[in-house]
């Protein structure tokens, strides 16, 4: 890396380079600049500057901004002292956008969560007390409002978007009060925050992993200043399973149900994809009418997403269209997977020239 960076927040941009943003290093805690990883050169290049002048204040170690992936491939990047910012990959340019509506997550970041419907809840941080208050970042309007309140102050949690859309709020840590066992469901469509079972213990700063089968894994983390090496496991209402793609022998597996967009011919070692071209597929459990999109990796790179959603005359599935990245190494058997909410689908493969 070009600096020194601690606690810092990595985004995976739809070009496939990983944007580093945040965090504090160094006597004065100062926001070091960002920077892009290229997983082809396997090097570090500094982006254009942030708008906010991070030299002015001084942030306290790991809680120098938060950023989040937004549906339309822009970062979204919350600062504690005040303040957000758009990173757009396309022109690698930092832009001001909304103010939150708290004026300083001084002592602790809240989450921020992309929802299915492109708005991104921000919930939870705090300043001097926690805040149980939580806000909806709208894309297209550049602005933030307020939503329902959590049911405790919520730092140093988790939060953890399920397929069905809502979001898993898990454990905090309240200074005098210590870390805590709860956990709340926030529902978007009714913008307010529930009860859900509790945690087997109290934890905070530990890890939440929505699995391929639906299930969350909540793991580690610190009991009242220890570390713990329990875990638990969050089981929704509904379990959905991670997506699916189709292959011709319908095992799951081998030579893909993909098809070129132009011809509706399969795209196979007789009949190869090349670079730019728009491919077809089909896949299970995507979200119905959800704005964020798939990842497809086409022999390990990113390929561009031109459509998702429900699948013409087949109920219940998804159509994806998607572009062939340049550089994929030719073959017979180029591996194709889709990723959709962190989770990966099965591997098939094409042929590529």
């Amino acid at each position: 890396m070009i600096g020194k960076h601690v606690c810092q927040q990595a985004s995976l941009l739809n070009n496939g380079k990983v944007l580093i943003t945040g965090g504090a290093v160094g006597a004065d805690d100062r926001v070091p600049n960002a920077e892009l990883y290229d997983p082809d050169a396997g090097t570090f290049a500094a982006t254009g500057p942030y708008v906010t002048d991070t030299q002015l204040y001084g942030f306290n170690t790991c809680q120098g901004s938060q950023s989040a992936l937004l549906a339309d491939g822009r970062v979204l990047i919350v600062f504690e002292a005040g303040g957000a910012e758009l990173y757009d990959p396309s022109h690698d340019t930092f832009t001001r956008t909304g103010n939150p509506i708290p004026a300083s997550y001084g002592d602790g970041l809240p989450t921020a969560t992309l929802l299915m419907s492109g708005n991104l809840l921000v919930a939870g941080g705090s300043e001097l007390s926690f805040y149980t208050s939580a806000e909806l970042y709208n894309l297209p309007n550049e602005t933030f409002a307020a939503t329902g309140n959590t049911l405790t102050g919520r730092a140093l949690d988790t939060a953890t978007l399920l397929p069905d859309g809502n979001v898993l709020m898990a454990g905090s840590y309240l200074f005098g009060g210590g870390s805590i066992a709860s956990a709340d469901l926030y529902d978007p469509v009714a913008g307010a925050f529930t009860p859900t079972g509790e945690m087997t213990t109290t934890r905070s700063l530990h890890t939440a992993t929505l699995l391929n089968n639906g299930r969350v894994l909540v793991a580690g983390g610190s009991t009242n200043g220890r570390a713990t090496p329990l875990a638990d496991l969050y089981n929704p209402s509904v379990l959905t399973p991670a997506p699916k793609l189709f292959a011709v022998a319908g095992d799951g597996i081998g030579q893909g149900s993909i098809w070129h967009a132009s011809s509706g011919e399969i795209a196979s070692p007789d009949s190869p994809a090349v670079a730019g071209e728009v491919l077809s597929m089909y896949s299970s459990s995507l979200s119905e009418g959800g704005l964020i999109p798939p990842q497809v990796a086409i022999g390990g790179r990113l390929g561009g997403i031109l459509y998702f959603g429900a699948a013409p005359g087949y109920p219940g599935y998804n159509q994806v269209n998607f572009r062939v990245p340049g550089g994929v190494a030719p073959g017979a058997g180029v591996s194709v997977r889709l990723t959709y909410l962190g989770r990966s689908s099965n591997e098939v493969t094409i042929g590529v020239k």
